[in-house]
C-alpha cells in the first residue's frame, strides 16, 4: 500500500526526533537525515520520547508503531498542544500495513505523513524530501571536470563525486574555491553518450569534522538540454538498486 499524506509545506534547517526507527530503514538515519540541515535524535522509550516533546522544539518527529506504551491518539494530542515547543512540527507515523486504514482518519487532523512499516529507504526518503525541499542524494564515485571561473580567470579541476541529488552535488577535491564561484562541469552518467554539462555555483566548503574529507558542495543553476531527467533516472535507479541490494548501475561506484 503507497504512503498517504496531506498537504506540504517546505520547512527549514530544523531537529528530528526517531522513535524506534526499523532497521529495515536505518539506511535513511545514515544517508539523507545525516546531512545538512538535519539534526538528529533517537529515542526508544515512550518516557523518553514524551520527555523531549515537551521540552525541545523539533522541526520533525518520526514515529513507529506498534508499541506497547505508545498510545498514538495521546503522545499526537500531546504534540499538537498548543504548549509545546514542537506544535508546528513535520508529524509522520510508520504503521502496521493491518493499521493504515485505523490511522488514515488524522492525515490532516495532525498527522502529516502516513507510511507502512514495509516501506522501503527510498519511500520515505522521498516523503521526507516532499515535506522539507531537501533533495534525496546517492553517493555515487564519478570522475568530474570542473571549471572554475573566478575574478575573470578559469581553473580547470579534475574532481570526484562524493554524492549526488537533483539540486547539486558534493565533490571532493584538494582546491576551495571560494564560497559563491560560478562553475561549469562535465559529469559522465550511465546511458549517456556524452557527459552532463550544466552550470553551478559552490555553496559550502566541507569540514573535517563532519565529511572527514576536502571538497566542496555545489548547487546546479542550469543542466543541459534533457539533463534533468536523466540526472533524475540515475537517482531513482540507484536509490532502487540500492533498496534492493543490487547494487549500483554499470560505470559508477557506491559507497
Amino acid at each position: 500500500m503507497p504512503g498517504l499524506e496531506s498537504e506540504t509545506a517546505p520547512v527549514d534547517a530544523m531537529r528530528v526526533l526517531l522513535f524506534n526507527l526499523p532497521g529495515s530503514l536505518s539506511s535513511v538515519r545514515r544517508g539523507l537525515l545525516a546531512r545538512a540541515p538535519f539534526l538528529v535524535e533517537d529515542v526508544s522509550e515512550t518516557g523518553d520520547l514524551r520527555e523531549r516533546i515537551e521540552s525541545t522544539c523539533y522541526g520533525m518527529v518520526i514515529l513507529s508503531q506498534p508499541s506497547v506504551e505508545l498510545q498514538f491518539t495521546e503522545i499526537l494530542a500531546s504534540i499538537r498542544s498548543e504548549n509545546t515547543p514542537c506544535a508546528k512540527c513535520i508529524l509522520i507515523l510508520l504503521a502496521p500495513e493491518a493499521q493504515m486504514e485505523e490511522y488514515r482518519q488524522f492525515l490532516g487532523n495532525g498527522l502529516n505523513v502516513l507510511l507502512p512499516l514495509s516501506a522501503s529507504p527510498n519511500e520515505l526518503e522521498a516523503a521526507i524530501a516532499r515535506r522539507t525541499m531537501v533533495a534525496p542524494r546517492v553517493n555515487a564515485r564519478i570522475q568530474v571536470r570542473v571549471e572554475v571561473r573566478v575574478q575573470g580567470m578559469e581553473e580547470t579541476l579534475s574532481c570526484q563525486t562524493v554524492n549526488i541529488s537533483r539540486s547539486g552535488m558534493l565533490l571532493e577535491s584538494t582546491a576551495r574555491p571560494p564560497i559563491g564561484a560560478p562553475i561549469v562541469f562535465e559529469l559522465p552518467l550511465p546511458g549517456m553518450t556524452g557527459p552532463l554539462t550544466g552550470e553551478g555555483w559552490v555553496v559550502r566548503h566541507t569540514t573535517a569534522e563532519r565529511e572527514k574529507l576536502n571538497g566542496i558542495g555545489v548547487a546546479f543553476i542550469s543542466l543541459s538540454h534533457g539533463g534533468r531527467h536523466v540526472l533524475a533516472r540515475f537517482i531513482d535507479e540507484t536509490l532502487a538498486a540500492t533498496d534492493q541490494g543490487a547494487g549500483c548501475p554499470t560505470g559508477t561506484t557506491c559507497t
